[in-house]
């Protein structure tokens, strides 16, 4: 094979065109527009340093985003009237492969559903639709080697042959697709530049393969993955959507909690809720219809009785009135109770100081990353531990080093994007005070409780536990792998709070103290996976 730095502008055409020969779609379809636009999508790939992959890959993976259903796939246009190249056995088994097994599967894949939402939201959807390629094909893609003990996953390329041609960046430039084109002739010339015959055929099988194994193992489009992609407008900058993904990569790693080990405690004093939120709601199905009842299981058909032309001082009642007067309207019965909403604010905690940035030996990551991940996790598990009561969270990134004040304040303008949502609805805030002052969060007929995350170091989190006046806080501490027991260690029967060793298994230890957590706020007495103590 020859050197793609040695390749000329047509030959880096015939490269490009050849592999169509491949494409699920009728790529000449409208000219050779859509091909030209996919080559504006490979240049910023190639250029990003990404392995000049088959052109059809690309193609095919960007057009599917965009269009997904509507897609013009080749073989609903007839397979075989292509001309000679398109009766080759050999051929058409291969691209029905590609299409059966790529293509439809990736129809059918609902986070590549959510994926091509997510870059039709995009006020210039080719940005976020290069990066979407770009994850779809890592499995293509060569890796550096990883540090030895680094926890977590990693994606490594299960297909990076010699085989992908350097090309020159400034010549693909140059290069431009014209759709009247012999596709046997492309493909000849396509064989010819990888070296011998019928080498393009072994080239795109085993990178469709290499894509298809990735999908079974652990599928194609990663949660971290969707976020960044979902979360494409909110981010301005590049390197605040790859920390963004740092941080959702540790909240799916944790995982969401079995919920068959909590319940919410039952309060010795119930405290009252304010409208919108007061009073109590009916639960549960509907057992049977009943003449008595209150007007919120009241049955919707009753209302039809109502006549707003009769009634009044002097006029006749409606059959509304008369069948309320006869105790003939009809209620629902419910199979359960009802259902008394709480109000709670639980406020999140996290010293974010200088000693939260280093990485310990074999972490998946630096402390404070691990830290946001852990609040993001206990963000999702609380609000569906506690889906019966009106939630608010507070999430409040600090420093005891007054240096870190920049920095601190740029990580809570990215967790105040995390949650964007939930920010503009009410249900929580982002704050870097200079100053923990839990009062400022706490309001009358609310139960406030404090989570406060951390190093054992930490002033702000030994200060806050030692608060008996304030709420009450439960410490989660962040003890690096390499660093030895402290005093306090849990063999403290009254010590509150948990411990998190951060090393190759920090992703289990942060689960359990998530769970630690959630057992302290629930009253829950279960022991975690791992025999950590239960908090007091």
């Amino acid at each position: 094979m020859s050197e793609g730095h040695d390749w000329t502008p047509e030959a880096i055409h015939d490269y490009l065109v050849g592999s169509l020969v491949f494409s699920a779609a009728d790529w000449r379809q409208e000219g050779a527009g859509r091909a030209s636009r996919a080559l504006v999508w490979y240049r910023r790939l190639v250029a990003a340093g990404r392995p000049a992959i088959p052109f059809c890959i690309v193609h095919d993976l960007g057009w599917l985003l965009l269009e997904t259903d509507a897609f013009p796939f080749r073989s609903l246009r007839g397979i075989d009237d292509r001309g000679d190249a398109d009766h080759d056995a050999d051929l058409r088994e291969l691209r029905l492969l590609y299409e059966g097994r790529l293509c439809n599967a990736l129809l059918g894949d609902p986070s590549f559903r959510r994926a091509s939402f997510a870059v039709a939201q995009a006020a210039e959807p080719d940005e976020p639709l290069v990066r979407a390629i770009e994850l779809l094909t890592a499995p293509l893609a060569p890796v550096r080697p990883l540090q030895d003990g680094v926890g977590g996953e990693r994606e490594r390329a299960t297909f990076a042959p010699a085989g992908w041609p350097p090309l020159n960046p400034a010549l693909l430039r140059e290069t431009v697709v014209r759709g009247a084109l012999d596709e046997a002739a492309c493909l000849e010339r396509f064989d010819e530049l990888l070296g011998g015959e019928r080498g393009s055929f072994e080239l795109v099988r085993r990178a469709v393969q290499a894509i298809l194994e990735r999908q079974a193992r652990s599928g194609l489009v990663a949660s971290e993955d969707l976020a960044e992609l979902e979360h494409w407008r909110v981010f301005a900058r590049a390197s605040q959507r790859l920390l963004f993904r740092r941080i959702a990569g540790v909240s799916r790693r944790i995982g969401p909690f079995d919920a068959r080990g909590f319940r919410e405690r039952e309060e010795p004093e119930q405290v009252e809720t304010e409208l919108p939120d007061e009073g109590y709601y009916p639960e549960g199905g509907i057992s049977e219809l009943t003449c008595r009842g209150s007007i919120e299981s009241l049955v919707p058909s009753e209302l039809i009785y109502i006549d707003e032309r009769t009634g009044g001082d002097d006029g006749p009642a409606d059959l509304f009135t008369v069948r309320m007067l006869e105790n003939e309207l009809l209620y629902y019965m419910r199979e359960t109770g009802q259902l008394r909403r709480r109000r709670r604010t639980v406020a999140i905690v996290i010293d974010a100081s200088a000693e939260t940035r280093l990485r310990p030996p074999g972490a998946p990551d630096n402390l404070a990353v691990l830290a946001y991940g852990l609040a993001q996790r206990l963000e999702v598990d609380l609000r569906s531990l506690f889906a019966a009561s009106s939630l608010r969270i507070h999430i409040v990134v600090v420093s005891s080093d007054a240096t870190e004040r920049g920095r601190v304040e740029e990580d809570r303008d990215l967790l105040e994007r995390t949650f964007s949502d939930e920010v503009a609805h009410g249900l929580a805030t982002v704050d870097c005070p200079a100053e923990v002052d839990l009062g400022v969060y706490e309001e009358r007929g609310r139960s406030l409780v404090a989570v406060a995350i951390g190093t054992p170091a930490s002033p702000i989190l030994a200060r806050l536990a030692a608060d008996e006046e304030g709420p009450t806080c439960f410490p989660v501490e962040l003890i690096p792998g390499d660093a030895a027991p402290g005093a306090r260690d849990d063999d403290d029967p009254e010590r509150r709070g948990t411990r998190a060793r951060i090393d190759r298994d920090a992703d289990a230890e942060l689960a359990d103290a998530r769970d630690a957590v959630l057992r302290f706020l629930t009253g829950a007495d279960r022991p975690t996976r791992r025999g950590a103590r239960t908090p007091r």
